[in-house]
């Protein structure tokens, strides 16, 4: 075959028709992007000690096209995550500073963008407070 699946949608006032073209990888479905949603486990690198985070990196494919990722953090078992902030696949630093203190969190990545989103680590520098 060619690489197209077509899938018909039929209502009692119209229709629309859906091209899948497995050759060429898809993000989107009917304009809208899919979101990609990863969740750490809970880190604490082995000490109930606060530690501050200074950095935390996201390590993937670079990007020929704007590729935003959102990363968020949860202090509480996954019950509140921060407001994410972004960073940009396309460029070479994609990293977040000043990411507060925390004894353990669980971090999220999240990207709803029409590209390949291909993640490979997380690399975090912190450092240890007292208890």
């Amino acid at each position: 075959g060619d690489g197209r699946v077509f899938s018909v949608s039929l209502t009692a006032t119209g229709g629309k028709i859906y091209e899948w073209n497995t050759d060429t990888p898809v993000y989107q479905d009917d304009a809208t992007a899919y979101t990609g949603t990863v969740i750490t486990s809970k880190l604490d690198f082995d000490t109930e000690n606060f530690k501050r985070y200074h950095k935390i990196k996201l390590i993937g494919d670079k990007q020929s096209a704007t590729t935003t990722v959102g990363i968020s953090w949860a202090e509480d078992d996954y019950n509140t995550f921060t407001t994410a902030r972004n960073v940009d696949m396309v460029n070479d630093r994609t990293y977040l500073s000043n990411c507060g203190i925390a004894r353990r969190r669980a971090i999220q990545l999240t990207s709803a963008t029409n590209t390949p989103c291909r993640l490979e680590a997380l690399e975090i520098d912190y450092s240890l407070c007292g208890h």
